[in-house]
């Protein structure tokens, strides 16, 4: 206790403020709690502060702290091109666009080039919900390839339209836990190319899918949710959890 209050009287007798007395790598950690948005904010603290938020390992961008789709577009695209590579290994990307007004479909997000770059800072969580005006969209082969993946939620919703993927690509040696929302015909080919390709999975999550397989056969799944899918066949597996609200 005396030790800070010393300091406190050391900053305040030289003209500095007390947080600045920290440590980067604890000033980082503070500004983690913070959305990404805040935490760029602080680069006009001082120029000590200016490359801070670079150093963060969590990104999180949620379209409801800006007052337009333009602005949160140009936010995302500007960190992302900003931060680059050299500033460490991402832990944490968070992506949250889902206005249920009439603008809902009314974005086109340059998402591939976003997810391009993400997956330059080797990340261990990827969390993506969009509702975007796209005729189609096709996921990326890339995300389903990045070895530092532990956990990865894609929920990209499109008007009338679902998602397509390329299973066989799929090599995920470390992902524990996945969710897949609008993916289209996800099938019995699909179930085993996805299995196979990630030999770690623990937990499986479908959200509004057409799905059409029945027998699921892995040594390490222990949890499938299935929420408001179309099932075109009964799926048998003991830890099977279903949910429908239509």
């Amino acid at each position: 206790m005396e030790t800070c209050s010393r300091k406190r009287k050391e900053a305040k007798k030289n003209g500095s403020d007390y947080i600045s007395q920290l440590s980067d790598d604890l000033l980082i950690h503070i500004l983690s709690f913070l959305s990404t948005k805040e935490a760029v904010q602080t680069c006009l603290v001082s120029k000590r502060w200016s490359n801070l938020w670079a150093q963060v390992p969590f990104l999180d961008f949620d379209s409801f702290n800006f007052n337009s789709d333009d602005n949160f577009s140009d936010c995302v695209t500007s960190v992302l091109k900003y931060r680059g590579p050299t500033h460490g290994q991402l832990d944490t990307f968070r992506l949250a666009r889902e206005q249920q007004d009439e603008s809902k479909f009314k974005f086109y997000p340059p998402l591939l080039e976003w997810i391009s770059q993400v997956l330059q800072f080797s990340p261990r969580s990827i969390f993506i919900r969009v509702c975007a005006g796209f005729k189609e969209f096709t996921l990326p082969e890339s995300l389903f390839t990045c070895e530092t993946l532990e956990e990865l939620e894609i929920t990209i919703e499109i008007p009338h339209a679902f998602v397509d993927f390329n299973s066989e690509a799929v090599k995920l040696p470390r992902l524990k836990k996945l969710h897949l929302s609008y993916v289209d015909n996800f099938d019995s080919k699909d179930m085993n190319n996805l299995l196979m390709g990630c030999p770690l999975l623990e937990s499986l999550f479908f959200e509004c899918c057409f799905l059409n397989f029945s027998q699921v056969s892995s040594n390490t799944l222990k949890s499938l949710v299935v929420v408001d899918c179309d099932l075109q066949q009964g799926i048998q597996f003991p830890f099977l959890e279903l949910y429908n609200s239509f």
